[in-house]
């Protein structure tokens, strides 16, 4: 239990930060596909540990993460590249994505994650907020949950990042109760769609996932400086770490 609380704490971190998914952090961790078949079958005994750790990450580091963007935008996004680009490399070779099938899928995943990193939408209509919010919890669960597409990435996109987010710190339930209630239904269908597809169709399925998080990677291109290039690096080793951290523990 203490193990899945501490996993969860890295999804909670990745879905506070635009350009990166919680999938992603969940595929890094090992435990993506045990993840989707909790949420699937509602296994409550594997989803309050995983759960506690993703609200913690969330709502300890919501305040954390925006300073960090506003005032060293560069050096985080170094980072994540780094945790991103290894990660994927682990990723192919683990899941041996190589066929003909599979890249056709894999450039499909390219040309969903050139869209949703280019789009504009920045729907602010105040006189359906509620609404509003219940699409942006609903989009982003299924965001979080598929690796490559960032939860926060879309409520940027919806143009109600700064307002969840804000509501998060200070915990307004005008904006959380609808966003929350997005979030559940959510779970409970791109869960059960996903679990289908890596079933009965994971190669395909993992080559649409490895281009969704190589389409997501120039969203998190920084300006490069001597600092940018060791936190590449850093995040590169926290990728490889992370990997073999969970291998341990499913030993």
């Amino acid at each position: 239990m203490r193990n899945n609380f501490l996993n969860g704490l890295p999804i909670g971190v990745a879905n506070t930060l635009p350009g990166i998914s919680g999938g992603t952090i969940a595929l890094i961790l090992g435990i993506y596909d045990d993840l989707v078949q909790a949420i699937k079958k509602m296994d409550w005994r594997y989803l309050l540990p995983v759960g506690s750790g993703i609200a913690v990450g969330i709502i300890s580091t919501s305040f954390l993460t925006s300073y960090l963007f506003a005032t060293y935008p560069n050096e985080v996004l170094s980072f994540l590249l780094g945790l991103i680009a290894i990660s994927t490399l682990i990723l192919v070779k683990k899941e041996q994505v190589y066929n003909r099938t599979s890249f056709i899928w894999l450039i499909l995943g390219l040309l969903v994650s050139y869209i949703m990193a280019n789009i504009e939408i920045g729907i602010r209509w105040k006189s359906v907020q509620f609404p509003l919010y219940f699409l942006g919890g609903f989009i982003s669960t299924g965001a979080m949950i598929l690796p490559g597409v960032s939860g926060a990435t879309s409520l940027v996109i919806l143009g109600i990042y700064d307002e969840v987010i804000h509501a998060v710190t200070v915990f307004d339930l005008h904006i959380l109760v609808p966003f929350g209630l997005g979030v559940i239904l959510g779970f409970g269908i791109f869960a059960s769609f996903i679990s289908y597809l890596l079933t009965k169709q994971r190669t395909r399925t993992m080559g649409l996932i490895v281009g969704l998080i190589l389409g997501s990677l120039p969203a998190l291109w920084p300006k490069w400086s001597f600092y940018g290039v060791l936190l590449f690096i850093l995040g590169g080793l926290a990728a490889y770490f992370l990997r073999a951290r969970s291998k341990t523990e499913n030993k």
